[in-house]
């Protein structure tokens, strides 16, 4: 699977840009997706993507 770009931004504002497989790149936007769900009081669905993510963990893991 080819690498993806990811850039991550620290609470300082510094910005860093990182090689990142394609599995790993898809599963860190959807964290930030989940994120964003709890902070605008989504809960059920908030929840159903951390299980969701929770499941999809060991493959990203294995490179899957």
């Amino acid at each position: 699977m080819e690498a993806e770009k990811y850039q991550i931004t620290d609470k300082d504002g510094n910005e860093v840009l990182a090689d990142v497989s394609g599995s790993l790149f898809d599963f860190i936007q959807e964290c930030d997706r989940m994120i964003s769900l709890y902070k605008n009081q989504r809960y059920t669905q908030a929840e159903q993507l951390r299980d969701k993510l929770s499941e999809r963990l060991d493959d990203v893991m294995r490179g899957y």
